[in-house]
């Protein structure tokens, strides 16, 4: 059987018409969506009839095979997943580099630093700074009321700093918890819809030759907004369906979605754990969500978490409360008053000293926030401790026609006759404020000084040469003997158990010797600076508790590190959404509309158009030519 004339050729122009006129539509869609956020370029799949007639058609009644003409038997996409994948995994890099840098400079601004310098007016160095100034005012004049207000004031601003502090780092946490919430709530938004399109495209494409286009270009949009806010891993199935993995666990499996929520940690942190497997651990390790979670619990952290910068910070403030408070408590005031903590050494009133020495100093296990419990605990500015308490011999060491030389050895010096006294015997053991202090006299006046000193009696002892006597004063700055073993007088306390060289120290007019007493002290008047110089000395003094860092050097060392983390976060920023622009593009050049190719191809489908419409035109006039022509009607 073969067609009539005209008819086979008309249909296969037809298809050649319909079939260019599809492709036409399917350019006009992609001209029309060229900048449609997501849109990815499709093209028409030209395939030939089923000829005419059929390859396995028995007996055909014409040699050879009729072609039949062209369909488009598919629509597709230009689409490259491992572009995606790796545009996917870029994409979580840049969400948790973009939280991470835009919390770190919250925190930057907060602590209202420049820098790591700490120059800001604003800033707890600044303040910090102002306070210690302050003490070294008072220093030189302690008698001065106005400059005692102004150490009281000072300590109030810096208290109100580290308050305000305090309250902004608050505030930072707070709002990153409920970021958390937000960004769970749209995660498990976006799951949802991922899997409600998984059953669509499925259904779609189980069809032979539909394609779920656009239904796949938003279910791609889905994925790469997920992929900005968790780690995602995506792959297909041959029915069109994804595959979406969180580190190894589905999140989306067909149209199972295994769903997120928050719980409150015994922090008040907002954390992750899956909807209905609590028990498995949520393998967050980028984009947004990490971005935040891991800024807030690792960075600015807490105070009972060691190394980071809440717990560095309450570190150094507790630290500074502590030294101040032990000093202070060690000093005499100008009312004449001793064992007076400058700072409240109680902030959380459970009757344990937090700060500071006394008889229930706390062992250092309780979590005090000192960011938000500092309080000034002096109101007169007359109990600010300017003195520390100091003894000396009661008369000159040497005899009358002789000088000591403290760099000799003590048995030298006594065969010489250089002292008014000598020690009963050769050795001994002499106790200042409860610490023995071994001697011999194989060793000079300075040795033993130096060992008494080096002792952690909390005195510093030394030899006078115009005088020719010893001082021992009260060293504000080695109270760490004596913290948690009660509030230990601002005296010096000395005994001469063996060896009787408080004979050589102390001597009175007559010649006899006179013992230690068991409680000596001279603190001076309401004019005296010893201990306010050891108070404004804290600024720079070695903490072994800050890693011998001093209180400045150790916030100094805070605010440096956190510049450098925020630094850090902006460079890995913008790395990270460097290479997103790069993988974009790449993406663009492969699934995005070229304009100048549609143009090119627009011009083809159109000749072939036209071409085929020729033809139906060419065709119609033979027709019409043989149906009206000279013997048509015979």
């Amino acid at each position: 059987m073969s067609f009539p004339f005209g008819f086979g050729i008309l249909n296969t122009a037809g298809s050649a018409l319909t079939a260019d006129q599809e492709l036409m539509d399917i350019i006009g869609q992609n001209v029309a969506n060229a900048q449609t956020p997501g849109y990815v370029n499709q093209q028409g799949v030209l395939t030939e009839n089923i000829p005419y007639p059929p390859s396995n058609y028995p007996n055909p009644s014409s040699p050879g095979q009729l072609g039949t003409g062209v369909q488009v038997s598919a629509v597709t996409q230009s689409i490259s997943n491992s572009l995606n994948n790796a545009y996917q995994s870029e994409n979580s890099s840049v969400g948790n580099s973009t939280e991470t840098s835009q919390i770190l400079q919250q925190v930057q601004s907060a602590l209202g630093e420049s820098g790591s310098s700490g120059t800001s007016s604003a800033g707890i160095s600044t303040l910090m700074g102002t306070f210690f100034q302050s003490l070294q005012s008072l220093a030189q004049n302690p008698s001065d009321l106005s400059l005692r207000n102004a150490v009281l004031q000072a300590a109030q601003n810096l208290v109100n700093g580290i308050h305000s502090l305090n309250s902004s780092l608050s505030s930072i946490v707070s709002n990153a918890n409920q970021s958390v919430v937000n960004d769970v709530q749209q995660v498990n938004q976006d799951l949802n819809q991922i899997a409600q399109l998984n059953q669509q495209i499925k259904a779609i494409q189980a069809v032979p030759g539909q394609n779920a286009n656009d239904l796949i270009d938003q279910r791609d949009q889905l994925l790469n907004q997920l992929s900005n806010l968790i780690n995602i891993q995506v792959s297909y199935q041959p029915s069109g369906s994804a595959i979406v993995s969180m580190g190894g666990v589905e999140v989306v499996q067909g149209s199972q979605v295994n769903l997120l929520t928050t719980y409150t940690d015994s922090n008040g942190n907002t954390q992750l754990q899956f909807k209905n497997t609590p028990s498995v651990s949520v393998p967050l390790n980028n984009g947004e969500l990490y971005g935040i979670i891991n800024t807030r619990d690792n960075i600015i952290g807490n105070i009972a978490t060691p190394g980071t910068l809440y717990y560095q910070l309450n570190q150094d403030i507790g630290q500074m409360a502590a030294q101040v408070n032990s000093i202070s408590q060690l000093g005499y005031t100008a009312n004449g008053t001793t064992n007076v903590p400058f700072f409240n050494s109680d902030p959380d009133n459970d009757g344990d000293v937090d700060a500071g020495i006394g008889t229930n100093a706390d062992s250092g296990t309780d979590n005090i926030n000192w960011l938000s419990g500092i309080q000034v605990g002096i109101t007169d500015p007359n109990n600010i401790a300017n003195t520390a308490a100091f003894v000396s011999s009661v008369q000159n060491m040497n005899n009358a026609s002789t000088t000591i030389d403290p760099s000799q050895i003590l048995s030298s010096d006594q065969a010489a006759g250089d002292f008014l006294v000598t020690p009963s015997s050769a050795s001994g053991t002499i106790t200042i404020n409860g610490v023995n202090i071994n001697w011999n006299n194989t060793q000079s006046i300075n040795q033993i000084l130096q060992n008494i000193t080096n002792s952690g009696a909390g005195v510093t002892a030394t030899f006078d040469p115009n005088s020719q006597e010893i001082v021992l004063a009260r060293n504000t700055t080695q109270n760490q003997t004596y913290l948690g073993a009660g509030i230990p007088s601002p005296n010096i306390t000395v005994s001469d158990t063996s060896g009787n060289l408080s004979q050589v120290f102390l001597i009175n007019t007559t010649g006899n010797p006179v013992p230690f007493p068991t409680a000596v002290s001279a603190p001076g008047g309401s004019s005296d600076n010893t201990n306010l110089n050891y108070l404004s000395g804290l600024q720079t003094s070695s903490n072994p508790l800050l890693g011998n860092a001093s209180i400045s050097q150790f916030y100094d060392t805070i605010v440096s590190n956190l510049g450098t983390q925020t630094s850090n976060a902006q460079t890995n920023l913008n790395q990270a959404q460097s290479v997103l622009n790069q993988t974009s593009n790449q993406i663009q050049s492969v699934s995005g509309v070229n304009l100048n190719e549609e143009a090119i191809a627009l011009s083809q489908a159109q000749e072939s158009f036209n071409a085929a419409a020729k033809v139906v035109q060419v065709i119609n006039q033979v027709l019409n030519t043989l149906i009206t022509g000279p013997g048509a009607g015979l």
